[in-house]
Protein backbone atom coordinates (compact mmCIF):
# COMPACT_ATOMS: atom_id res chain seq x y z
CA UNK A 1 0.00 0.00 0.00
CA UNK A 2 2.90 2.42 1.11
CA UNK A 3 4.46 1.98 -2.21
CA UNK A 4 1.37 2.93 -4.26
CA UNK A 5 0.87 5.97 -3.21
CA UNK A 6 4.46 7.31 -3.44
CA UNK A 7 4.28 6.47 -7.25
CA UNK A 8 1.04 7.72 -7.63
CA UNK A 9 2.55 11.50 -5.62
CA UNK A 10 5.79 11.99 -7.89
CA UNK A 11 4.26 12.81 -11.15
CA UNK A 12 2.69 15.87 -9.69
CA UNK A 13 5.55 16.57 -7.85
CA UNK A 14 7.68 16.80 -10.88
CA UNK A 15 5.06 19.08 -12.85
CA UNK A 16 5.03 21.56 -10.26
CA UNK A 17 8.87 21.41 -10.54
CA UNK A 18 8.86 22.08 -14.02
CA UNK A 19 6.58 25.07 -14.32
CA UNK A 20 8.36 26.80 -11.15
CA UNK A 21 5.27 29.32 -10.84
CA UNK A 22 2.61 29.12 -7.87
CA UNK A 23 -0.97 30.86 -7.94
CA UNK A 24 -0.89 30.70 -3.70
CA UNK A 25 -3.85 33.32 -3.09
CA UNK A 26 -5.28 31.52 -6.15
CA UNK A 27 -6.69 35.14 -7.58
CA UNK A 28 -5.62 33.85 -11.13
CA UNK A 29 -1.79 34.95 -11.11
CA UNK A 30 1.18 33.38 -10.14
CA UNK A 31 4.16 34.45 -8.68
CA UNK A 32 5.05 35.28 -12.17
CA UNK A 33 3.34 38.40 -11.90
CA UNK A 34 1.62 38.52 -9.21
CA UNK A 35 4.18 40.50 -6.81
CA UNK A 36 1.88 39.45 -3.76
CA UNK A 37 1.04 35.79 -4.12
CA UNK A 38 -0.69 36.35 -0.06
CA UNK A 39 -3.04 38.70 -0.98
CA UNK A 40 -6.29 38.07 -3.53
CA UNK A 41 -6.29 42.00 -3.80
CA UNK A 42 -2.91 42.82 -5.04
CA UNK A 43 -2.40 41.35 -8.89
CA UNK A 44 -1.75 42.70 -12.48
CA UNK A 45 -5.59 42.96 -12.54
CA UNK A 46 -6.45 45.06 -9.21
CA UNK A 47 -7.03 48.84 -10.10
CA UNK A 48 -4.66 50.88 -8.46
CA UNK A 49 -5.40 52.85 -4.60
CA UNK A 50 -4.18 55.40 -3.09
CA UNK A 51 -3.90 53.33 -0.03
CA UNK A 52 0.15 53.23 0.09
CA UNK A 53 0.44 50.08 -1.22
CA UNK A 54 0.97 48.77 -5.21
CA UNK A 55 -1.67 47.42 -5.88
CA UNK A 56 -1.15 46.70 -9.87
CA UNK A 57 1.91 44.91 -9.39
CA UNK A 58 3.14 47.96 -11.69
CA UNK A 59 5.94 48.77 -9.67
CA UNK A 60 4.77 51.93 -8.75
CA UNK A 61 2.74 52.91 -5.54
CA UNK A 62 -0.33 55.56 -5.84
CA UNK A 63 0.62 56.97 -9.20
CA UNK A 64 -1.96 59.55 -10.26
CA UNK A 65 -3.88 57.07 -12.07
CA UNK A 66 -5.29 55.51 -9.41
CA UNK A 67 -8.93 55.01 -8.96
CA UNK A 68 -9.62 56.76 -6.37
CA UNK A 69 -7.17 59.82 -7.25
CA UNK A 70 -8.18 62.76 -6.14
CA UNK A 71 -8.50 66.22 -8.68
CA UNK A 72 -5.64 69.14 -7.23
CA UNK A 73 -6.01 72.56 -8.88
CA UNK A 74 -2.93 74.31 -10.02
CA UNK A 75 -2.50 78.06 -7.35
CA UNK A 76 0.15 79.62 -9.41
CA UNK A 77 -0.13 82.57 -7.96
CA UNK A 78 -0.19 81.28 -4.44
CA UNK A 79 -3.27 83.19 -2.56
CA UNK A 80 -4.94 79.63 -1.88
CA UNK A 81 -7.14 79.41 -4.47
CA UNK A 82 -7.07 77.28 -7.53
CA UNK A 83 -7.17 77.38 -11.41
CA UNK A 84 -10.22 75.79 -12.87
CA UNK A 85 -8.52 74.98 -15.86
CA UNK A 86 -5.34 73.58 -14.62
CA UNK A 87 -6.39 70.26 -12.63
CA UNK A 88 -4.42 67.64 -11.52
CA UNK A 89 -5.15 64.01 -10.61
CA UNK A 90 -2.79 62.33 -7.69
CA UNK A 91 -3.08 60.63 -4.43
CA UNK A 92 -1.43 63.42 -2.40
CA UNK A 93 -1.31 67.31 -2.95
CA UNK A 94 1.25 68.03 -5.29
CA UNK A 95 3.62 71.16 -4.86
CA UNK A 96 1.77 74.39 -5.97
CA UNK A 97 -1.71 72.44 -6.44
CA UNK A 98 -4.68 73.38 -3.61
CA UNK A 99 -8.08 71.66 -3.36
CA UNK A 100 -10.49 74.01 -5.00
CA UNK A 101 -10.77 75.53 -8.09
CA UNK A 102 -12.30 78.95 -7.12
CA UNK A 103 -9.63 81.48 -8.57
CA UNK A 104 -10.73 83.68 -11.11
CA UNK A 105 -7.17 84.75 -11.84
CA UNK A 106 -4.66 82.28 -11.15
CA UNK A 107 -2.05 84.78 -12.69
CA UNK A 108 -2.31 87.57 -9.82
CA UNK A 109 -3.14 86.88 -5.93
CA UNK A 110 -5.45 90.06 -5.77
CA UNK A 111 -7.60 88.24 -7.34
CA UNK A 112 -9.87 85.03 -5.06
CA UNK A 113 -12.81 84.67 -3.45
CA UNK A 114 -13.01 86.69 -0.39
CA UNK A 115 -10.88 89.63 -1.57
CA UNK A 116 -12.04 92.82 -0.57
CA UNK A 117 -13.53 95.34 -2.96
CA UNK A 118 -13.62 98.51 -1.25
CA UNK A 119 -12.64 100.52 -4.38
CA UNK A 120 -16.15 101.83 -5.64
CA UNK A 121 -14.63 103.27 -8.25
CA UNK A 122 -12.56 99.90 -9.63
CA UNK A 123 -14.87 98.09 -12.09
CA UNK A 124 -12.65 94.76 -11.67
CA UNK A 125 -14.03 91.34 -10.26
CA UNK A 126 -11.25 90.68 -7.12
CA UNK A 127 -13.11 88.69 -5.55
CA UNK A 128 -14.69 86.33 -8.08
CA UNK A 129 -18.35 86.58 -6.82
CA UNK A 130 -19.09 87.86 -11.04
CA UNK A 131 -19.98 91.44 -9.13
CA UNK A 132 -17.83 94.79 -8.98
CA UNK A 133 -17.88 97.86 -7.00
CA UNK A 134 -18.44 99.93 -9.90
CA UNK A 135 -22.10 101.03 -10.61
CA UNK A 136 -23.04 104.45 -12.57
CA UNK A 137 -26.83 104.31 -12.76
CA UNK A 138 -27.38 107.93 -14.61
CA UNK A 139 -24.74 107.23 -17.00
CA UNK A 140 -22.30 110.13 -16.47
CA UNK A 141 -19.29 108.26 -15.63
CA UNK A 142 -19.21 109.23 -11.92
CA UNK A 143 -19.16 106.07 -9.65
CA UNK A 144 -22.42 106.12 -7.82
CA UNK A 145 -20.06 106.30 -4.32
CA UNK A 146 -19.12 109.64 -5.16
CA UNK A 147 -21.90 110.88 -7.07
CA UNK A 148 -24.70 112.83 -5.24
CA UNK A 149 -27.35 112.12 -7.09
CA UNK A 150 -26.67 108.53 -9.26
CA UNK A 151 -29.91 109.12 -10.40
CA UNK A 152 -29.55 112.06 -12.37
CA UNK A 153 -27.18 112.40 -14.64
CA UNK A 154 -26.93 116.12 -14.40
CA UNK A 155 -25.51 115.93 -10.89
CA UNK A 156 -22.15 114.49 -10.74
CA UNK A 157 -19.39 114.58 -7.61
CA UNK A 158 -20.17 117.33 -6.44
CA UNK A 159 -21.46 120.66 -5.58
CA UNK A 160 -20.14 123.89 -4.95
CA UNK A 161 -20.00 125.47 -1.16
CA UNK A 162 -18.19 128.90 -0.37
CA UNK A 163 -16.93 129.00 3.25
CA UNK A 164 -18.62 131.11 5.76
CA UNK A 165 -16.24 131.89 8.29
CA UNK A 166 -18.35 134.70 10.44
CA UNK A 167 -21.17 131.98 10.25
CA UNK A 168 -23.68 134.79 9.31
CA UNK A 169 -25.14 132.59 6.67
CA UNK A 170 -23.15 134.07 3.94
CA UNK A 171 -20.08 132.73 2.50
CA UNK A 172 -16.94 134.61 0.85
CA UNK A 173 -15.37 134.07 -2.61
CA UNK A 174 -11.82 132.83 -0.94
CA UNK A 175 -12.39 129.83 0.06
CA UNK A 176 -14.48 126.75 -1.53
CA UNK A 177 -15.22 123.13 -1.89
CA UNK A 178 -17.15 120.39 -4.15
CA UNK A 179 -19.18 118.12 -1.88
CA UNK A 180 -23.07 116.76 -2.20
CA UNK A 181 -23.64 118.26 1.27
CA UNK A 182 -22.54 121.33 2.90
CA UNK A 183 -19.86 120.69 5.06
CA UNK A 184 -19.95 122.60 8.76
CA UNK A 185 -19.08 126.26 8.37
CA UNK A 186 -20.56 126.03 4.17
CA UNK A 187 -22.84 128.00 2.84
CA UNK A 188 -23.96 127.62 -1.09
CA UNK A 189 -23.23 131.29 -1.54
CA UNK A 190 -20.31 133.75 -2.31
CA UNK A 191 -22.41 136.65 -1.25
CA UNK A 192 -20.91 138.02 1.45
CA UNK A 193 -18.36 141.59 1.01
CA UNK A 194 -16.55 140.81 4.39
CA UNK A 195 -16.81 137.09 5.83
CA UNK A 196 -14.45 138.16 9.27
CA UNK A 197 -17.49 140.35 10.65
CA UNK A 198 -20.57 138.80 10.99
CA UNK A 199 -22.89 141.81 11.33
CA UNK A 200 -21.48 142.59 7.78
CA UNK A 201 -23.86 140.24 5.22
CA UNK A 202 -25.92 141.55 1.99
CA UNK A 203 -29.67 140.65 4.58
CA UNK A 204 -28.07 143.06 7.32
CA UNK A 205 -28.98 146.08 8.65
CA UNK A 206 -27.10 149.02 8.18
CA UNK A 207 -25.98 150.69 11.38
CA UNK A 208 -23.62 153.55 11.89
CA UNK A 209 -20.43 151.72 12.39
CA UNK A 210 -18.09 153.10 9.16
CA UNK A 211 -18.63 149.58 8.13
CA UNK A 212 -20.92 148.95 4.86
CA UNK A 213 -22.73 146.36 6.76
CA UNK A 214 -25.52 145.45 4.06
CA UNK A 215 -22.72 144.78 1.21
CA UNK A 216 -24.58 146.99 -1.21
CA UNK A 217 -21.28 149.35 -1.76
CA UNK A 218 -22.26 152.31 0.46
CA UNK A 219 -21.07 152.89 4.23
CA UNK A 220 -23.14 154.08 7.00
CA UNK A 221 -26.01 155.56 4.70
CA UNK A 222 -29.20 156.87 5.88
CA UNK A 223 -28.61 155.78 9.66
CA UNK A 224 -28.24 157.70 12.90
CA UNK A 225 -28.86 156.62 16.25
CA UNK A 226 -30.09 158.39 19.13
CA UNK A 227 -28.24 159.24 22.47
CA UNK A 228 -29.31 159.68 26.20
CA UNK A 229 -27.22 161.83 28.69
CA UNK A 230 -26.03 160.05 31.30
CA UNK A 231 -24.82 163.03 33.70
CA UNK A 232 -24.37 160.52 36.93
CA UNK A 233 -22.38 158.24 35.12
CA UNK A 234 -24.10 155.07 36.25
CA UNK A 235 -24.53 153.92 32.46
CA UNK A 236 -28.41 154.50 32.15
CA UNK A 237 -29.54 158.19 30.22
CA UNK A 238 -31.87 160.77 30.67
CA UNK A 239 -34.69 160.63 28.76
CA UNK A 240 -35.31 164.31 28.51
CA UNK A 241 -32.20 164.98 27.15
CA UNK A 242 -30.67 163.57 23.76
CA UNK A 243 -28.86 163.64 20.54
CA UNK A 244 -28.68 162.28 17.14
CA UNK A 245 -25.63 160.45 16.04
CA UNK A 246 -23.72 157.63 14.75
CA UNK A 247 -21.78 157.23 18.17
CA UNK A 248 -22.23 158.35 21.58
CA UNK A 249 -20.78 161.45 22.28
CA UNK A 250 -18.87 161.59 25.58
CA UNK A 251 -21.76 161.74 28.63
CA UNK A 252 -24.16 159.79 26.11
CA UNK A 253 -25.75 156.24 26.52
CA UNK A 254 -27.68 154.65 23.95
CA UNK A 255 -30.59 153.97 26.65
CA UNK A 256 -33.23 156.11 28.07
CA UNK A 257 -34.11 154.41 31.41
CA UNK A 258 -32.48 156.58 34.68
CA UNK A 259 -35.50 157.54 36.53
CA UNK A 260 -33.20 160.39 38.38
CA UNK A 261 -29.91 160.92 36.34
CA UNK A 262 -28.63 163.28 39.20
CA UNK A 263 -28.01 160.46 41.55
CA UNK A 264 -25.50 157.29 40.78
CA UNK A 265 -26.81 155.74 43.30
CA UNK A 266 -30.53 155.29 41.27
CA UNK A 267 -30.84 153.21 37.91
CA UNK A 268 -32.56 149.86 37.06
CA UNK A 269 -29.23 148.07 37.57
CA UNK A 270 -29.54 149.11 41.32
CA UNK A 271 -31.04 147.04 44.00
CA UNK A 272 -34.24 147.82 45.73
CA UNK A 273 -33.66 149.32 49.20
CA UNK A 274 -36.27 149.71 52.07
CA UNK A 275 -35.65 153.57 52.14
CA UNK A 276 -38.21 155.32 50.65
CA UNK A 277 -37.13 155.94 47.32
CA UNK A 278 -37.45 154.06 44.09
CA UNK A 279 -33.83 153.09 43.81
CA UNK A 280 -34.38 150.37 40.39
CA UNK A 281 -36.45 152.92 38.61
CA UNK A 282 -39.16 150.18 38.39
CA UNK A 283 -41.77 152.76 39.57
CA UNK A 284 -42.32 151.04 42.65
CA UNK A 285 -41.04 152.64 46.28
CA UNK A 286 -39.79 149.99 48.90
CA UNK A 287 -41.49 146.94 47.05
CA UNK A 288 -41.36 143.72 48.90
CA UNK A 289 -38.45 142.92 47.54
CA UNK A 290 -36.35 144.86 48.44
CA UNK A 291 -32.87 143.29 49.39
CA UNK A 292 -32.96 144.38 52.97
CA UNK A 293 -36.89 143.79 53.37
CA UNK A 294 -37.53 141.72 56.62
CA UNK A 295 -39.39 138.22 56.51
CA UNK A 296 -42.66 138.72 58.26
CA UNK A 297 -44.79 135.31 59.06
CA UNK A 298 -48.51 135.35 59.21
CA UNK A 299 -50.25 135.23 62.32
CA UNK A 300 -53.52 134.00 61.73
CA UNK A 301 -54.33 132.98 65.63
CA UNK A 302 -53.51 136.78 66.68
CA UNK A 303 -50.91 134.87 69.33
CA UNK A 304 -47.56 137.12 68.40
CA UNK A 305 -46.32 133.85 67.39
CA UNK A 306 -45.96 133.77 63.07
CA UNK A 307 -46.37 130.27 61.15
CA UNK A 308 -42.98 129.44 59.65
CA UNK A 309 -44.82 128.30 56.44
CA UNK A 310 -46.22 131.35 55.59
CA UNK A 311 -43.42 133.84 55.61
CA UNK A 312 -44.05 137.32 53.51
CA UNK A 313 -41.19 139.51 52.66
CA UNK A 314 -42.05 143.47 52.99
CA UNK A 315 -40.41 146.90 54.12
CA UNK A 316 -42.94 147.11 56.86
CA UNK A 317 -45.51 143.96 58.54
CA UNK A 318 -47.90 143.24 56.29
CA UNK A 319 -51.65 143.06 58.62
CA UNK A 320 -51.76 140.30 60.53
CA UNK A 321 -47.85 139.29 60.10
CA UNK A 322 -45.25 139.11 62.64
CA UNK A 323 -41.07 139.07 62.81
CA UNK A 324 -41.36 135.56 65.04
CA UNK A 325 -42.03 132.30 62.95
CA UNK A 326 -42.20 129.42 65.74
CA UNK A 327 -45.92 128.70 66.01
CA UNK A 328 -46.75 125.40 65.26
CA UNK A 329 -50.74 125.83 65.18
CA UNK A 330 -51.45 129.16 63.72
CA UNK A 331 -55.32 127.95 63.77
CA UNK A 332 -55.45 128.06 67.71
CA UNK A 333 -54.38 130.87 70.31
CA UNK A 334 -53.90 128.40 73.00
CA UNK A 335 -50.51 126.72 71.43
CA UNK A 336 -47.50 128.23 70.73
CA UNK A 337 -44.03 128.86 72.29
CA UNK A 338 -45.05 130.73 75.24
CA UNK A 339 -47.89 128.09 76.12
CA UNK A 340 -47.53 125.98 78.67
CA UNK A 341 -47.92 122.60 77.70
CA UNK A 342 -50.77 119.72 79.76
CA UNK A 343 -49.19 116.53 80.28
CA UNK A 344 -50.44 113.38 78.16
CA UNK A 345 -53.28 115.15 76.27
CA UNK A 346 -52.39 114.31 73.01
CA UNK A 347 -51.48 117.58 72.24
CA UNK A 348 -48.07 119.77 71.84
CA UNK A 349 -48.87 123.13 73.27
CA UNK A 350 -45.43 125.04 73.35
CA UNK A 351 -44.47 123.65 70.21
CA UNK A 352 -41.34 121.77 71.48
CA UNK A 353 -42.19 118.97 69.33
CA UNK A 354 -43.85 116.25 71.75
CA UNK A 355 -46.55 116.29 74.21
CA UNK A 356 -45.57 116.76 77.76
CA UNK A 357 -45.42 113.64 80.40
CA UNK A 358 -46.72 113.58 83.60
CA UNK A 359 -43.72 112.07 84.87
CA UNK A 360 -40.88 109.49 84.37
CA UNK A 361 -42.68 106.46 85.87
CA UNK A 362 -45.07 106.31 82.74
CA UNK A 363 -41.50 104.38 81.42
CA UNK A 364 -40.14 106.95 79.15
CA UNK A 365 -36.55 108.86 79.49
CA UNK A 366 -36.85 112.47 79.43
CA UNK A 367 -34.16 113.87 77.36
CA UNK A 368 -30.96 112.63 75.59
CA UNK A 369 -29.12 109.24 76.36
CA UNK A 370 -25.61 108.15 76.21
CA UNK A 371 -25.01 104.35 76.96
CA UNK A 372 -20.85 102.73 76.94
CA UNK A 373 -21.86 99.89 79.53
CA UNK A 374 -23.29 96.98 80.09
CA UNK A 375 -23.97 98.22 83.74
CA UNK A 376 -25.97 101.59 82.60
CA UNK A 377 -28.03 99.39 79.99
CA UNK A 378 -28.94 97.26 83.02
CA UNK A 379 -30.03 100.75 84.94
CA UNK A 380 -32.17 101.52 82.24
CA UNK A 381 -33.77 99.34 81.90
CA UNK A 382 -35.12 99.24 85.63
CA UNK A 383 -36.72 102.28 85.26
CA UNK A 384 -38.01 102.62 81.53
CA UNK A 385 -39.01 100.92 78.31
CA UNK A 386 -38.77 104.15 76.11
CA UNK A 387 -36.84 107.31 75.03
CA UNK A 388 -38.02 110.75 74.26
CA UNK A 389 -35.01 112.08 73.38
CA UNK A 390 -31.92 110.30 71.52
CA UNK A 391 -29.69 107.03 72.31
CA UNK A 392 -26.19 107.22 71.55
CA UNK A 393 -24.46 104.25 71.88
CA UNK A 394 -20.72 104.45 71.91
CA UNK A 395 -17.97 102.14 73.20
CA UNK A 396 -14.67 100.66 73.26
CA UNK A 397 -16.07 97.50 75.28
CA UNK A 398 -19.80 96.62 74.73
CA UNK A 399 -19.92 93.45 72.17
CA UNK A 400 -23.52 93.32 72.67
CA UNK A 401 -26.89 95.28 73.25
CA UNK A 402 -29.07 92.38 74.68
CA UNK A 403 -29.39 94.52 77.55
CA UNK A 404 -31.41 96.79 76.18
CA UNK A 405 -34.31 93.83 75.44
CA UNK A 406 -36.78 95.82 77.64
CA UNK A 407 -36.57 99.17 75.00
CA UNK A 408 -39.61 99.71 72.54
CA UNK A 409 -39.19 103.01 71.24
CA UNK A 410 -36.91 105.73 70.26
CA UNK A 411 -38.61 109.51 69.74
CA UNK A 412 -34.55 110.94 68.82
CA UNK A 413 -32.12 109.60 66.67
CA UNK A 414 -30.53 106.35 67.53
CA UNK A 415 -26.56 107.12 66.92
CA UNK A 416 -24.42 103.45 66.91
CA UNK A 417 -20.70 104.86 66.38
CA UNK A 418 -17.16 103.69 66.66
CA UNK A 419 -17.84 100.63 68.82
CA UNK A 420 -15.00 98.65 68.62
CA UNK A 421 -15.87 95.83 69.88
CA UNK A 422 -19.66 95.29 69.21
CA UNK A 423 -20.62 92.74 67.47
CA UNK A 424 -24.19 92.34 67.77
CA UNK A 425 -26.78 95.10 67.72
CA UNK A 426 -29.67 93.09 68.98
CA UNK A 427 -33.04 94.91 70.37
CA UNK A 428 -36.18 92.42 69.53
CA UNK A 429 -38.88 94.41 70.88
CA UNK A 430 -38.14 97.95 69.37
CA UNK A 431 -41.24 99.30 67.26
CA UNK A 432 -40.63 102.96 66.99
CA UNK A 433 -37.58 104.57 65.53
CA UNK A 434 -38.48 108.47 65.58
CA UNK A 435 -35.35 109.83 64.41
CA UNK A 436 -32.58 109.18 62.42
CA UNK A 437 -30.68 105.69 63.11
CA UNK A 438 -26.89 106.18 62.01
CA UNK A 439 -25.02 102.67 61.81
CA UNK A 440 -21.56 103.89 61.39
CA UNK A 441 -18.10 102.58 61.88
CA UNK A 442 -18.67 99.47 63.96
CA UNK A 443 -15.75 97.03 62.54
CA UNK A 444 -16.40 94.14 64.44
CA UNK A 445 -20.67 94.57 63.84
CA UNK A 446 -22.18 91.10 62.29
CA UNK A 447 -25.31 90.94 62.64
CA UNK A 448 -28.13 94.40 62.97
CA UNK A 449 -31.61 93.19 64.63
CA UNK A 450 -33.90 96.48 64.90
CA UNK A 451 -37.19 94.47 66.48
CA UNK A 452 -40.36 94.96 64.44
CA UNK A 453 -39.86 98.44 63.74
CA UNK A 454 -41.13 98.90 59.98
CA UNK A 455 -40.26 102.49 59.46
CA UNK A 456 -37.30 105.06 60.45
CA UNK A 457 -38.58 108.66 60.58
CA UNK A 458 -35.89 110.11 59.37
CA UNK A 459 -32.24 108.95 57.87
CA UNK A 460 -30.99 105.27 57.92
CA UNK A 461 -26.65 105.55 57.69
CA UNK A 462 -25.25 101.86 57.19
CA UNK A 463 -21.83 102.93 57.29
CA UNK A 464 -17.90 101.50 57.09
CA UNK A 465 -19.00 97.97 58.70
CA UNK A 466 -16.27 96.04 58.78
CA UNK A 467 -17.93 91.99 59.75
CA UNK A 468 -21.62 92.02 58.61
CA UNK A 469 -22.42 90.44 55.00
CA UNK A 470 -26.29 90.65 54.59
CA UNK A 471 -28.92 92.68 56.25
CA UNK A 472 -31.56 89.82 56.58
CA UNK A 473 -32.24 91.10 60.09
CA UNK A 474 -33.63 94.60 59.02
CA UNK A 475 -36.61 92.53 56.42
CA UNK A 476 -39.07 94.40 59.14
CA UNK A 477 -38.48 97.97 57.22
CA UNK A 478 -40.97 99.26 54.66
CA UNK A 479 -39.91 102.79 54.95
CA UNK A 480 -37.17 105.27 55.89
CA UNK A 481 -38.88 108.57 55.91
CA UNK A 482 -35.03 110.69 55.13
CA UNK A 483 -32.37 109.49 53.34
CA UNK A 484 -30.95 105.35 52.86
CA UNK A 485 -27.22 105.38 52.58
CA UNK A 486 -25.38 102.12 52.06
CA UNK A 487 -21.45 103.43 52.09
CA UNK A 488 -18.04 102.16 52.70
CA UNK A 489 -18.83 98.42 53.79
CA UNK A 490 -15.94 95.98 53.23
CA UNK A 491 -18.14 92.74 53.66
CA UNK A 492 -21.71 93.42 52.36
CA UNK A 493 -22.68 91.39 49.56
CA UNK A 494 -26.29 91.01 50.11
CA UNK A 495 -29.03 93.68 50.03
CA UNK A 496 -31.94 91.78 49.85
CA UNK A 497 -33.03 92.07 53.35
CA UNK A 498 -34.30 95.27 52.72
CA UNK A 499 -36.55 94.29 49.19
CA UNK A 500 -39.27 95.04 51.64
CA UNK A 501 -38.62 99.37 51.35
CA UNK A 502 -41.32 100.64 49.44
CA UNK A 503 -40.68 104.61 50.61
CA UNK A 504 -37.37 106.04 50.74
CA UNK A 505 -38.11 110.04 51.39
CA UNK A 506 -34.78 111.65 50.82
CA UNK A 507 -31.89 110.31 48.60
CA UNK A 508 -30.72 106.78 48.01
CA UNK A 509 -27.12 106.24 48.02
CA UNK A 510 -25.30 102.87 47.87
CA UNK A 511 -21.25 103.85 47.74
CA UNK A 512 -18.31 102.11 47.96
CA UNK A 513 -19.35 98.61 49.05
CA UNK A 514 -16.57 96.57 47.58
CA UNK A 515 -18.18 93.43 48.53
CA UNK A 516 -21.43 94.20 46.88
CA UNK A 517 -21.89 94.06 43.06
CA UNK A 518 -23.66 97.01 41.30
CA UNK A 519 -25.96 94.69 39.93
CA UNK A 520 -27.49 94.24 43.28
CA UNK A 521 -28.16 97.97 44.27
CA UNK A 522 -29.37 98.31 41.28
CA UNK A 523 -32.00 95.60 42.11
CA UNK A 524 -32.45 97.22 45.53
CA UNK A 525 -33.31 100.39 43.98
CA UNK A 526 -35.74 99.04 40.96
CA UNK A 527 -37.27 96.99 44.03
CA UNK A 528 -38.21 99.91 45.98
CA UNK A 529 -38.90 101.92 42.74
CA UNK A 530 -37.34 105.22 41.35
CA UNK A 531 -40.82 106.88 41.49
CA UNK A 532 -40.59 105.89 45.38
CA UNK A 533 -37.31 107.94 46.37
CA UNK A 534 -37.91 111.32 47.30
CA UNK A 535 -34.21 112.58 46.27
CA UNK A 536 -31.23 111.50 44.04
CA UNK A 537 -30.38 107.79 43.23
CA UNK A 538 -26.24 107.62 43.42
CA UNK A 539 -25.03 103.89 43.16
CA UNK A 540 -21.39 103.96 42.23
CA UNK A 541 -18.13 102.51 43.50
CA UNK A 542 -19.43 98.92 44.29
CA UNK A 543 -18.20 95.66 43.23
CA UNK A 544 -18.55 94.96 39.08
Amino acid sequence: MRTSIAFFLLPLFAIGCKSGALDADEDGFTTLTDCDDHDTQINPGIPELCDGIDNDCDGQIDEEQAEDALIWFRDADGDGYGDPSNPQAACHIPHGYVANELDCNDRDPAFHPGALESDCTDDTDYNCDGSVGFADEDGDDEPACTDCDDSDSNVGSGITWYADADGDGFGGDQFFVNECTAPVGYVDNDDDCNDLDPVVFPAATEVCDELDNDCDGTVDELVTSVFFQDLDSDGYGDPDTTVAACEAPSGYVANESDCNDADSTVSPASLEFCDNRDNNCDSVIDEDSAVDAPTWFHDADKDDYGDPNAPQNACAAPTDHVSDNTDCNDDDGSIHPGAEDTPEDGIDQDCDGSDALASSASGGYLGDLAISTTAEMGVFCQLYDRIYGDLTIDSTSLTSLSGLSCLTEIHGDFDVKNNASLTTLQIPNLDLLGGNVELNANPALSSIELGTATEVDGDLSIVELGAITNLDDLAALTDVGGTLLISDNISVNDVTGLHGLTRVGGDFGVIDNTALATSDAVTLRDTIGVGNIGGTVTISGNAP
